[in-house]
């Protein structure tokens, strides 16, 4: 899963967590490290939310809030987001 909007070539793939809270709600929590075009480590952003799966097991919304920081561990902006995917076979 990956949360945010900036090209892979300059972040990390986003890694996490996910927690079930109760039925078809689930909490996550991930984090991805961004870098410039030359490479150079510029911070991160971490993602968290809830989820809602539906019935079928297949579809998921829910909102989420990022929070961006800088290489000094300093937060830049904090976001909100709505995560939604879908299972797909191959």
């Amino acid at each position: 899963m990956d949360g945010t909007t900036t090209p892979s070539a300059v972040r990390t793939p986003a890694e996490g967590v996910w927690r079930h809270i109760a039925d078809n709600t689930n909490a996550f929590r991930m984090k991805s490290f961004t870098f410039n075009g030359q490479n150079v480590f510029t911070g991160w952003s971490i993602i968290s939310g809830e989820l809602t799966v539906d019935s079928t097991g297949d579809l998921f919304t829910g909102p989420a809030t990022v929070e961006v920081y800088d290489p000094n561990g300093v937060l830049l902006a904090t976001l909100c987001a709505e995560s939604s995917g879908a299972r797909f076979e191959l």
